[in-house]
C-alpha cells in the first residue's frame, strides 16, 4: 500500500514538473507615429505550458507620459508629466505544443484634455516605461520586459513642436 501511495505522489510530480514553464523572449518597443504613438508594444513567447489550457497574464510597471501645449510654430510649453501605474490584465489560450507568442499594446496616460484651453493645442512630447514585467498570473512566473526600461521623445519643443503627436 505504501508503494502504491509513492507511486502515486511521485507521478503527480512528475506531471506537474512536466510543464516547466520559462519566458524564452520578452521584448517591447513603443509606437512614435499615428493614433497609436505613445503606446508600448510588448511581445513575448512562453513555453512549458500545459497544453489546451489558458494563462492569466498582468503587464505590469509604471507609466510617465509628457504632453506639451504648442502656441504657434515655435513656442510649446512642456506640462508637468502625468505618472501611472502600468496594469493590463488578459487570458491567452495555450497552444497545443505547450506554448503562447503574443504582442498585446499597452496605452500611455491620457492627457487633460482642457491643458491647453485657450493658450494652444494638447500634443504629445514624451513618454517613458520603467520596470515593465511580463507576469504569469497562473502558473507564477514573471520576466523583465527587454531591459525594462523604454523611452521616447516625439519631437523637440524649441525647434518644431508641430511635429508632435496629437494624443490618442
Amino acid at each position: 500500500m505504501r508503494l502504491l501511495g509513492a507511486i502515486v505522489v511521485l507521478a503527480l510530480f512528475v506531471h506537474k514538473s512536466a510543464f516547466a514553464q520559462t519566458f524564452d523572449s520578452t521584448s517591447a518597443n513603443i509606437f512614435n507615429t499615428g493614433f497609436d504613438a505613445g503606446d508600448l508594444l510588448v511581445r513575448w513567447t512562453e513555453s512549458g505550458l500545459e497544453p489546451s489550457t489558458s494563462v492569466n497574464y498582468t503587464v505590469s510597471g509604471t507609466g510617465i507620459t509628457t504632453y506639451a501645449c504648442v502656441m504657434g510654430k515655435r513656442k510649446a510649453e512642456q506640462l508637468t508629466p502625468i505618472t501611472t501605474a502600468v496594469t493590463y490584465a488578459f487570458s491567452l489560450p495555450v497552444s497545443s505544443r505547450g506554448t503562447i507568442s503574443q504582442t498585446v499594446d499597452v496605452e500611455e496616460s491620457d492627457p487633460l484634455r482642457n491643458a491647453c484651453q485657450g493658450i494652444g493645442k494638447i500634443v504629445l512630447y514624451q513618454v517613458d516605461y520603467t520596470d515593465i514585467h511580463i507576469n504569469d498570473v497562473t502558473n507564477n512566473v514573471a520576466a523583465l520586459v527587454g531591459g525594462g526600461n523604454f523611452s521616447l521623445t516625439f519631437c523637440d519643443l524649441t525647434k518644431n513642436p508641430k511635429n508632435c503627436p496629437p494624443p490618442s
